[in-house]
């Protein structure tokens, strides 16, 4: 089994990523019904924070170790933040900015009074924008972005490799359009072909932003903490609940396109010569 994760680093990844996850998301969707209500949101919350780390987290700390020898790139990828200042833009501002503005375009329908009034509407945001992190960046990127992505770029072109990351990013969300307290709209078909575009184009942007930042998983996960502060705090501003996933579709397809024009397809991967270049003055 180790011989074959190591010659098949990629594969082993996907499958341990999974099955990691898996184990834990596909039987809480039967137990689900057999939860008091009372309980219901802590016992999903507590399943799905076992679902990541025993999922993309934890299949790159033994994939990275089966592969290496050692963890130490693993570790020097989440301190690595002094990066071009446009990675931290786009991460930080044009991510929220594209999102917030597609779903004003596209609104959902009214939720009631939002939640975020008075000095919430400053205290709120943040507070959820730290709270957010550990509720999946941090134990997805160190393997989408960390991981997969470098694989997958020496064998795809970049947006190529970003297209098939992001439908297998897509695919190991499956068994959460089965769980109730899901806060993605997961109604229909409608919503999963919804969800796999926003995978897609999500993965195109967050591959641009970690290339762009030299391969960093700390812009990785700020960029996927923006993503998902942007559509909760949506919400709690304007009290307007999200009813598909298609209007943040919309606003991250708009910042992939940028990407692609703006790189030329390459998004901010650079080639072998700049690579080669680079590398005495990064050493």
């Amino acid at each position: 089994m180790i011989r074959w994760l190591r010659s098949h680093p990629l594969t082993g990844f996907v499958v341990l990523a999974y099955v990691g996850s898996w184990v834990f998301w596909v039987p809480f969707i039967p137990l689900q019904r057999l939860i008091p209500t009372q309980s219901y949101n802590y016992a999903a919350a507590g399943a799905g924070q076992l679902a990541l780390l025993a999922g993309p987290f934890l299949a790159s700390l033994i994939m990275t170790r089966l592969t290496t020898g050692s963890l130490r790139t693993w570790v020097s990828s989440f301190k690595r933040w002094r990066v071009p200042p446009a990675s931290y833009a786009l991460a930080l501002i044009a991510i929220p900015v594209v999102i917030m503005a597609a779903s004003a375009v596209l609104p959902g329908k009214e939720a009631g009074t939002p939640s975020f009034v008075g000095p919430a509407v400053v205290i709120g945001p943040l507070i959820q924008a730290v709270a957010f992190l550990i509720g999946g960046p941090i134990q997805e990127e160190v393997g989408w972005r960390g991981f997969a992505l470098p694989i997958l770029q020496e064998r795809l072109r970049p947006l190529q490799a970003a297209v098939v990351l992001g439908l297998i990013w897509g695919g190991w969300h499956l068994p959460q359009f089965f769980v109730s307290a899901w806060e993605t709209p997961h109604n229909n078909v409608g919503d999963v072909l919804g969800f796999f575009a926003f995978t897609v184009t999500s993965s195109i942007v967050i591959s641009w932003i970690t290339n762009l930042a030299r391969g960093s998983v700390l812009l990785a996960i700020l960029a996927h903490n923006s993503i998902n502060w942007a559509l909760t705090t949506w919400s709690g501003i304007t009290g307007q609940q999200a009813t598909t996933i298609w209007p943040a579709t919309a606003g991250m397809a708009v910042l992939a396109v940028v990407a692609l024009i703006a790189t030329r397809g390459r998004l901010g991967l650079a080639t072998p010569a700049e690579s080669a270049s680079a590398e005495p003055a990064n050493g």
